[in-house]
């Protein structure tokens, strides 16, 4: 709506165009709007609304110049109208709790008490201070009210920290429920959030309980996800460092002495790991001695199923390595069986709505236009598709995800699936054969569509948007609401992508 709204003019378009760039941590560029908002406004509500989105702004980033701003915010309030009021109370409290915390808090009448992303923020400090003083169960209690309330206007960022607070207060004496608040922190976040906005504070937690709860295959998969993630900090880097050198296309592991230690020490004697192991003790012997320089990935398999009670989070890489790709092995075949029960309709949806869920598919090997297409038309004949599949474990990766993803990606697919389930049968298969014969580059950008179209849908703004002729005719010819198209096609910035977008539509 912001891009739909910048070919007007007015210092409330420099408020919008200030804010899409705050959305983005772009604040340097949103602070240049405001600056030539103020220079432009014409009224005191404008004016205050630009202060309080420069005050936002300015707390973000750890400016020290906001004391004047608030006192000039506070002395002009009964200037503004009651709307444009509530917004810049709700910049004040915001602004209070980061910077002098909830005992500072002060709430102006039942007009702001009544807002209720305002009460949610307050609400929010609260349950920071009481786990703090060591209420936890109150503090998450608080925070389930405020995830409820946030879902209900929606407000995403509200939802997304209410649920990863209380997972991480939870984490250490409820570390089962903790963990399902973090990964539906992490649906939503997937759900509302482009890759670029994601954040890896969100992610950090998930990871944690699933290091504590010994989710092995979920922490390589967090981590895989993260090293995606632009400028990611050293304190992230060093934590997911045991997972970033996973490699499932190697079978051949140098015999170090970290690892030659370790098989040593899940015996009492050469006979016993021998025994345990079902490898001929010579064999053994001059694996632990050193001499033998390289092992194989099947030894390696022998030697973690004799083994028992280890942390898998503290063994050598090799065993580490062999322990993912046996886990992606195992949850590939139970993905298999599960998708056997689908009708071909299902499959289908499934294959392109998790191919379109996908982050950073460039060298993906069902991205090919051949690859992919011979991946999709083997859904039919279940029997092939499994052993197509399994010849890579990428493509296992892919499988897996069709049934059961990591939280981020469900959430990618289901705002998807909002608009692919719309489709009937015949133009969904049609919609697909078009898609396949998109290049990658095109093929994204139509993904991102779909994404926005299913995340706005449903979502009322008070004000009709208006497009192209050629995105309602694509709407109409696929059975997609017009409104919900509309707004996804405006969420792209540049207007050359928006061109580009248009092409798309007509061509698919």
């Amino acid at each position: 709506m912001v891009n739909f709204l910048q070919f007007f003019t007015g210092p409330e378009c420099f408020y919008l165009k200030a804010r899409l760039l705050s959305w983005r941590n772009e604040y340097d560029r949103a602070l240049y709007e405001i600056e030539k908002g103020l220079k432009t406004a014409d009224s005191t509500r404008a004016e205050y609304l630009l202060y309080a989105l420069k005050l936002s702004l300015l707390s973000k980033t750890g400016a020290k110049q906001t004391d004047k701003m608030i006192v000039k915010l506070k002395k002009g309030l009964h200037r503004i109208p009651p709307i444009a009021r509530k917004l810049i109370i709700s910049t004040i409290l915001n602004h209070t709790i980061r910077s002098c915390g909830v005992e500072k808090i002060r709430i102006w009448g039942k007009l702001y008490e009544n807002d209720l992303a305002t009460w949610c923020a307050v609400q929010i400090a609260f349950a920071r201070k009481l786990y703090r003083t060591g209420d936890i169960n109150k503090s998450v209690r608080l925070l389930l009210n405020v995830y409820k309330t946030a879902r209900r206007l929606p407000n995403p960022s509200q939802m997304i920290s209410a649920l990863n607070n209380a997972a991480w207060y939870l984490k250490k004496d409820h570390p089962y429920w903790a963990l399902k608040m973090s990964r539906q922190s992490v649906y939503w976040m997937g759900w509302y959030k482009e890759w670029e906005e994601a954040s890896a504070n969100i992610f950090d937690t998930l990871l944690e309980l699933q290091i504590l709860s010994h989710d092995n295959f979920g922490a390589f998969i967090i981590t895989m996800l993260m090293l995606k993630m632009r400028d990611l900090n050293g304190s992230y880097m060093k934590k997911i460092q045991i997972w970033k050198d996973i490699t499932l296309g190697i079978s051949m592991y140098r015999n170090t002495r970290r690892l030659r230690r370790w098989i040593g020490s899940i015996g009492n004697s050469m006979s016993d790991i021998s025994r345990k192991t079902g490898i001929d003790r010579k064999v053994l012997t001059k694996i632990i001695s050193g001499e033998v320089r390289n092992i194989k990935g099947e030894t390696i398999r022998k030697i973690i199923r004799g083994s028992r009670n280890f942390d898998v989070f503290k063994t050598p890489y090799p065993i580490y390595n062999e322990l993912v790709k046996i886990d992606i092995e195992k949850r590939f075949e139970e993905a298999i069986e599960s998708l056997r029960q689908l009708p071909l309709s299902e499959r289908q949806t499934l294959f392109i709505s998790t191919y379109m869920a996908q982050i950073k598919r460039d060298k993906f090997y069902l991205s090919r236009k051949d690859k992919f297409k011979e991946a999709y038309e083997m859904l039919g004949e279940i029997g092939k598709f499994e052993r197509y599949m399994f010849k890579r474990y990428e493509t296992m990766e892919f499988m897996i995800d069709m049934m059961r993803a990591h939280p981020y990606i469900e959430g990618r697919k289901a705002v998807v699936r909002k608009a692919i389930d719309r489709m009937k049968k015949k133009k969904k298969e049609d919609f697909i054969h078009g898609y396949i014969e998109l290049d990658e580059h095109d093929r994204r950008l139509l993904d991102r569509f779909f994404r926005n179209y299913g995340r706005y849908d449903g979502i009322r703004f008070g004000v009709r948007i208006d497009g192209p002729e050629r995105v309602r005719s694509f709407a109409k010819r696929y059975r997609l609401k017009i409104q919900p198209c509309f707004i996804a096609y405006w969420c792209e910035e540049d207007g050359r992508i928006r061109r580009k977008l248009e092409r798309i539509l007509e061509i698919i």
